[in-house]
């Protein structure tokens, strides 16, 4: 017989969340209901016992589980009569409510232990509640009453014995029934949940000041690691080494208490979804997937408008009615996506439909009617250039105004607010075939990694999520590319005009500094437009601590806030895309503001792909895929220790096994040894490449990194020798392309021998 698939399958995360809030409820209700004994009329109290017994059971229905959620229906039954007025507590119906107490506790452990609850439906405690709910409104409220009276008697439950009388007519207690007896001994631990033992409740002040704190300690680390290079002290550089790595690992764990799944916001979606289609007459189905990737707290209350806003436009504008998708041959019922995962340091977030997608030609009248652009612009603009036209203020193509939509007020503002905690949206459109609107967010705003630059003797951070290189030039040497088109300095990087903005001259910090014969060039992106910046000085790569500027500096376009440097200097953080519409290159709607762009966008070749070219120990020069690459690092050849036949060095919580390039492309493998000491300084630094294969880090050594080109590989000439794929031509030399197969199989090598070096920690 076929195994049936498991209902609660995904859900895992849930259900402990549910299980370590069931068991603070009860914990509660425990000593609520003691508390109520001795106050019977405190009506906050039995509110509270209330809330918690039907929250149990509107939840356990939720999941499936229809033996506790006939228990705590059962319970529920009596709390609300006794909540209402209309039964009064007694030490009896106290007692069968603590069994309640117990007997859900035990079927939650039976669900932590085996994802069911169990087969025992505690058939006598529910008839116990039942009864008791069941009894006369009168019976409490006179139960004085009929103790005094000599012939009055107590209600009788079913399982109960009649109380015998004495000869003065007095009453004695009546018996508890058997069956609702204690499951536990109250001397003894009920902690049967360990999903409750695992999770504590935190405030959010509380992590927003530890998380301060560690930003203080990054910069008190930063300070002292820069402090360090001057110093010859061994112990001094040892005891740096050992603080900058557990201040790292606090850092991350530190994050990760603010982290929490992107499913928090959008297990309202389907709710959305729903009621807007059966609004617009409409049939729509949504997809979700990722639902466990997390981001931080901050970032998931900023993404809820925007996010809420797509998905509206996509039931609104994107899923054509039941009737107009059957004659395109389609189904009648529509499909929206949401999908979301980690890649390269940051969330992706992809909203899709399978809708009408976008009327170019509709949107291209409408902005020349708006006044967006000129009837001579328009027909110039590709059809990708005018569909981004839907992020400009008051732009809308709907053709009448609604509750939900069409007045223009949207995506513009949508944009705004990503773009305001970091983030930056694309759109892909096909006639008939749907929208898709793509999402990168960093994953925290709190520390991210920077570039530390200086520009006239003052100090700037630039993140690193929009670095793409880096490039030094001497401009009076022969070739070097720097060219004046319409009075703006490009600089011609392989075949592409890259226009350069000179940060001294946007922020008006000086006149021309004598150094500037050597230009110090940061390739960025801002959107999907690339530009150069000149600055004085590339100072260091390093994880900063972002401040927030003071009101009076917050109108400023190209700052993103400020930052301390390890050097002890206040570093204004730059707005990439603020320095971009600032300096012309960009406007409103992102679109290049000049006509540079347009001679480098014809010769994108959507099979080009970008490729580290690097030197290999032997003299070679190879050509690597950037996709394959976790990380760029250097480490100082100090640093770098030996287990057996491998060359390791400490890198975060992992022992990073080190392996020449060269020994991977040697026709003859021997035994793995060493790296060489080619370099006799122990300061002189050793170039790796960071790859994670089958979940373990490795880096690749090189000689030293040249360049990051945009390269078709596909063109090549046949292999030279082995862990080669071929040879290609980049700009104008020979250049072996690297098998990562290699690197693979040699990773598998070091599996198999009898203990992995790269030990068990995570990176």
């Amino acid at each position: 017989m076929a195994e049936q698939d498991n209902p609660l399958e995904g859900m895992e995360e849930i259900i402990e969340e549910f299980l370590a809030e069931s068991a603070e409820g009860l914990d509660q209700m425990d000593n609520d209901l003691v508390a109520l004994e001795a106050d019977p009329d405190n009506r906050e109290l039995l509110a509270n016992i209330f809330r918690t017994i039907h929250s149990i059971k509107g939840t356990c229905g939720f999941f499936g589980f229809s033996r506790l959620e006939s228990v705590s229906h059962a319970g529920e039954n009596l709390l609300s009569r006794l909540r209402g007025g209309e039964l009064a507590l007694t030490q009896e119906i106290a007692t069968v409510l603590l069994n309640l107490v117990d007997a859900i506790r035990e079927m939650l452990a039976t669900i932590e232990s085996t994802s069911t609850d169990g087969d025992n439906v505690y058939a006598d405690l529910v008839e116990t509640l039942t009864n008791l709910t069941n009894s006369p409104a009168d019976s409490a409220d006179n139960t004085t009453d009929q103790a005094e009276s000599p012939t009055a008697k107590p209600p009788v439950a079913q399982g109960e014995t009649v109380p015998q009388t004495s000869t003065n007519a007095q009453q004695s207690p009546p018996d508890i029934p058997e069956q609702a007896e204690s499951h536990h001994d109250p001397t003894t631990s009920r902690g049967t949940l360990s999903a409750a033992d695992s999770a504590i409740r935190v405030d959010v002040d509380v992590l927003d000041n530890l998380m301060n704190l560690v930003g203080e300690l990054v910069l008190a680390r930063n300070q002292i690691l820069a402090h360090q290079v001057t110093q010859q002290d061994p112990l001094f550089t040892s005891a740096c080494q050992r603080l900058n790595l557990i201040t790292g690992e606090l850092q991350q764990d530190v994050i990760k208490t603010r982290m929490q799944p992107i499913n928090t916001i959008w297990n309202k979606f389907p709710r959305v979804v729903r009621d807007l289609a059966k609004h617009c007459g409409k049939q729509v189905r949504i997809e979700m997937e990722g639902k466990e990737t997390e981001l931080d707290k901050s970032l998931i209350e900023a993404m809820k408008d925007p996010l809420t806003h797509l998905i509206r436009n996509a039931v609104d504008h994107g899923i054509e009615p039941p009737d107009e998708r059957i004659a395109k041959g389609k189904s009648a019922e529509g499909r929206v996506s949401l999908t979301a995962q980690h890649g390269g340091g940051q969330v992706i977030i992809e909203i899709a439909d399978d809708g009408a997608g976008i009327n170019v030609e509709q949107l291209r009248e409408k902005a020349i009617a708006l006044g967006m652009i000129t009837t001579t612009q328009a027909p110039q603009m590709q059809d990708r250039d005018i569909c981004r036209l839907i992020f400009a203020p008051g732009m809308t193509t709907a053709k009448t105004v609604t509750n939900i939509s069409g007045r223009g007020v949207g995506m513009d503002v949508v944009r705004a607010n990503l773009e305001r905690i970091g983030g930056f949206i694309e759109l892909e459109s096909a006639r008939d075939r749907g929208s898709k609107f793509r999402i990168q967010l960093p994953l925290t705003l709190a520390i991210v990694p920077a570039l530390l630059v200086r520009s006239r003797n003052e100090h700037f951070a630039i993140p690193q999520g929009s670095i793409l290189e880096l490039i030094r030039i001497e401009t009076g040497a022969p070739g070097s590319g720097i060219e004046s088109i319409h009075e703006v300095p490009v600089f011609r990087l392989r075949g592409m005009l890259l226009p350069l903005i000179y940060l001294h001259e946007e922020l008006k910090l000086g006149d021309v500094h004598p150094s500037d014969e050597i230009l110090n060039i940061v390739v960025l992106q801002a959107d999907k437009k690339k530009f150069g910046l000149v600055v004085d000085t590339i100072e260091d790569s390093t994880e900063i601590v972002v401040k927030p500027l003071s009101d009076i500096l917050k109108a400023l376009p190209v700052y993103a806030g400020a930052t301390i440097t390890g050097s002890g200097h206040v570093a204004l953080i730059l707005d990439v895309l603020g320095l971009a519409k600032h300096a012309k290159l960009l406007s409103e709607t992102h679109e290049p503001s000049s006509d540079i762009d347009a001679s480098s966008s014809q010769q994108d070749n959507e099979d080009c792909q970008p490729l580290i070219i690097a030197s290999t120990l032997d003299g070679g020069r190879i050509a690597i895929p950037v996709e394959s690459v976790v990380r760029l690092e250097e480490f100082k050849r100090a640093f770098l220790e030996h287990t057996g036949n491998r060359t390791v060095v400490q890198y975060g919580r992992e022992i990073l096994p080190l392996i020449e390039l060269t020994e991977l492309l040697r026709e003859r493998r021997r035994k793995p040894r060493p790296i060489a000491n080619h370099h006799k300084s122990a300061n002189e630094v050793v170039h790796a490449l960071i790859y994670a294969v089958d979940g373990c880090s490795v880096g690749v050594v090189v000689d030293r990194i040249q360049d990051i080109v945009e390269h078709n590989p596909s063109t090549r000439g046949p292999p030279t020798r082995k862990g080669t794929l071929g040879t290609i031509v980049v700009n104008g030399k020979i250049t072996e392309v690297f098998d990562v197969a290699a690197l693979r199989r040699e990773v598998t090598a070091l599996h198999k021998q009898p203990k992995c070096a790269a030990g068990a920690g995570g990176g």
